[in-house]
């Protein structure tokens, strides 16, 4: 009895109708909570209660979140790992309409911005898009959920159970006016093709079921944002490339390890949306886009690379050589001869390339030779703004024509390659292979993933403290490298 609860409709309505067991009144559900397969059950049937029971339960969670003495990028880190991941049975067991997901997504977004450090304009595609911070969107994570459990009652529950989603399809399958998660769980089920072997159990059947799923669900979301960023004349350059080249940035694997707001300046400089004299003006929030340094116009590649102020006080050249001074600290000076374009690691002549193979005033940022065989390997870095690393490439790939043909006739076999680490850090596909030939001659005591986060890591970094010196007219050429964060 202690259990009981009553649930009439009259005309098709609910209704409270008072019902009695013996002398004691069965509580009506709009009187009493009550619970089935862990789903509330709403007097009204209104997907609106549902959706107040939803949001009231995720906005507890996110001020939770937000009401902790912590970093914001460590709020959005506790977000994506476990937040998110909380919610998959509480949209499992409920139906949430597609104008209420929306409603959901934009209030997660609006904390998620706020822990970012992005602006109100920024894109949410920089939190989202598989290749930046996958963080996935509540519509996302909600039909995977159901799709997911519709494919284990397909493939596991008895005659009974797939009778009744046969004949909840055939109802919803009649709907004009709202979409049916169960219908499009199903469509994905029936387009998935999944090779059987004689050997496959029913457990990894299903796994490779949802497996297939999230992929192809994670395809259309992708496709989705591409359309969107496509249309971003100025937030969607950097997200584009990343789409176009289905890389990673390569930030993506330690970006809730960095220093204080480093986070916020990534993220920001991948969107254009940084507090730039020239985002400033656009903002109505100054008058002048012009930069105090050198009085050209201020945007965020120009304070990157193209400030003239900046490239003759040495900044650019800080970040350059904290990246050439990484690399030339791991390689085996055991077993080869090697010139570095740093303090105290040019030959006698200055130059990086042994004055006993050809005397020149040119500078290679690293020159590596090998002892007892007439080998070399030449390497020259450039930091270039993201956009421009083909073209950066182009430039030097004939700067040293001449000297390594002089090289070559004194009897070298002789290998050139320029190699660029995009200026936030990011590192292309081709670039990737560049350094994994440069890993090879290097002593290190972890692998190229490790190699690869440092470099990446370092020009971030290195960006950053060029960023926050845009308005000071003074820079210390004195200023200690930037040191790796993994070891």
């Amino acid at each position: 009895m202690s259990k009981c609860r009553s649930f009439s409709l009259t005309s098709g309505k609910p209704s409270n109708i008072k019902f009695q067991i013996g002398t004691s009144e069965v509580p009506s559900i709009e009187e009493e909570e009550q619970k089935f397969l862990g789903a509330k059950m709403f007097f009204s049937g209104k997907s609106e209660e549902v959706f107040t029971h939803v949001k009231t339960t995720l906005l507890k969670k996110l001020k939770n979140i937000d009401n902790t003495q912590i970093r914001g990028e460590y709020k959005v880190a506790i977000y994506h790992r476990y937040l998110l991941p909380s919610l998959r049975f509480l949209l499992t067991i409920h139906d949430i309409t597609k104008t209420h997901l929306k409603k959901l997504d934009t209030l997660t977004d609006k904390f998620l911005k706020s822990w970012a450090g992005l602006p109100r304009c920024a894109t949410n595609s920089i939190l989202h898009l598989q290749h930046t911070l996958h963080i996935k969107t509540i519509q996302h994570l909600y039909q995977e959920t159901h799709a997911i459990s519709h494919v284990s009652s397909r493939l596991k529950a008895d005659e009974a159970v797939n009778t009744a989603i046969d004949n909840k399809l055939i109802r919803e399958q009649k709907w004009k006016r709202k979409e049916s998660v169960t219908v499009t769980s199903e469509e994905a089920f029936k387009n998935i093709n999944i090779e059987e072997s004689n050997g496959d159990t029913e457990s990894s059947h299903l796994k490779q079921y949802k497996q297939k799923i999230k992929k192809n669900l994670q395809m259309n979301e992708t496709k989705n944002i591409a359309n969107h960023v496509s249309k971003l004349v100025k937030q969607g350059q950097f997200l584009d490339l990343l789409i176009t080249s289905e890389q990673d940035a390569t930030w993506k694997s330690f970006i809730y390890n960095l220093p204080t707001s480093t986070m916020r300046f990534l993220l920001n400089s991948c969107i254009d949306t940084l507090p730039t004299k020239a985002n400033l003006v656009q903002w109505g929030k100054a008058t002048s886009d012009r930069c105090k340094l050198c009085g050209a116009r201020e945007m965020i590649n120009h304070i990157l690379n193209c400030c003239k102020t900046s490239l003759e006080q040495g900044r650019y050249t800080y970040r350059h050589n904290s990246i050439l001074s990484y690399i030339f600290n791991l390689l085996d000076k055991d077993l080869y001869t090697i010139g570095c374009d740093l303090p105290n690691a040019t030959c006698s002549s200055g130059s990086t390339i042994p004055t006993n193979v050809v005397v020149t005033t040119l500078i290679p940022d690293l020159v590596i030779t090998s002892q007892g065989e007439k080998k070399m390997w030449v390497y020259e870095l450039t930091v270039p703004f993201e956009t421009r690393i083909d073209e950066a490439h182009s430039i030097k790939e004939s700067k040293y024509d001449s000297i390594l043909m002089d090289i070559e006739n004194r009897g070298y076999e002789i290998e050139y390659e320029p190699f660029e680490i995009g200026s936030r850090g990011h590192v292309s596909k081709d670039n990737i292979g560049r350094l994994k030939r440069i890993f090879n001659f290097c002593k290190a005591p972890y692998n190229f993933k490790t190699f690869l986060k440092n470099i990446a890591f370092i020009a971030s970094t290195s960006s950053y403290a060029i960023f926050c010196a845009r308005d000071s007219s003074e820079w210390n050429t004195q200023t200690n490298y930037i040191e790796p964060i993994y070891r």
